[in-house]
């Protein structure tokens, strides 16, 4: 997947709106987002691409069971999609946590403290990496 292609990252955020197959829902929300973006005199593609690709997992865990003992493997993600998705799904998650009655903008703020390298998104990346440090003698 070529790295800068940055409709495969709109396609991913507007299905990661979509509930109950409300199109238009999804596309208001992306449509104010890249507003507020806007605003902010940052250009959203970029803001976008780069705040999904500062979240996005490079391992992933995996339980193993063995006898009674249960290890929790390290794998590297190599498949750029698999990244990316789990990015998406750890903003998305995020949003969801939030109570917040204009969803446009706090996926807004939450693009600008990803792209800053801040934010639950990045908190999250950065827990699971301490996780496959500490279990990184499970390689074996």
């Amino acid at each position: 997947m070529e790295k800068n292609n940055f409709k495969y990252y709109y396609n991913k955020a507007y299905s990661g709106f979509l509930k109950n197959g409300k199109k238009s829902y999804a596309h208001l929300v992306l449509k104010k987002t890249y507003k507020n973006i806007l605003l902010q005199n940052k250009r959203p593609a970029y803001v976008l691409k780069t705040s999904v690709d500062n979240v996005s997992p490079l391992f992933i865990l995996k339980t193993q069971k063995r006898g009674r003992l249960v290890l929790q493997k390290p794998f590297p993600i190599f498949d750029q999609k698999k990244r990316i998705a789990s990015g998406f799904k750890w903003i998305i998650e995020s949003l969801q946590k939030t109570k917040a009655n204009d969803v446009s903008k706090v996926f807004s703020q939450e693009l600008s403290l990803n792209y800053q390298n801040q934010g639950y998104a990045k908190k999250k990346q950065q827990e699971l990496h301490n996780l496959v440090v500490r279990n990184r003698s499970s390689l074996l």
